[in-house]
């Protein structure tokens, strides 16, 4: 949140697609950091991955809008927009299947 009014100025300054690049990287450190948990690395990759995606949101909108073209900016940001609801769908239900088998008493919900 304390970065989402400054991440239009970062994008100005550095690009859209250098944003992307450096946020995806801090979006990495977190995904990273969840494989073997830790409690301080989760919390402080957190911070990381909520800058990280401060500007990953609005350069992959500023990128997909330079390349488009007036007639066909609003499919283009239809599309995008329906993978990027779409994402959520499939993701919990990967995460359904791949942990239906795990019964409340299981030793394996926790690594800690």
């Amino acid at each position: 949140a304390l970065t989402c009014p400054f991440s239009m100025f970062i994008i100005k300054h550095f690009g859209a697609k250098l944003s992307l690049i450096v946020g995806s990287i801090c979006c990495l450190f977190f995904y990273l950091s969840v494989i073997v948990p830790n409690d301080v690395m989760v919390f402080v990759t957190q911070s990381i991955f909520g800058f990280g995606l401060a500007l990953v949101r609005p350069a992959s909108l500023k990128f997909l809008v330079h390349n488009s073209s007036p007639d066909s900016m609003g499919k283009d940001t239809g599309i995008h927009w329906g993978w990027f609801m779409s994402s959520m769908i499939w993701g919990n239900a990967i995460a359904l299947i791949l942990t239906s088998n795990i019964t409340s008493d299981s030793d394996t919900l926790r690594m800690t």
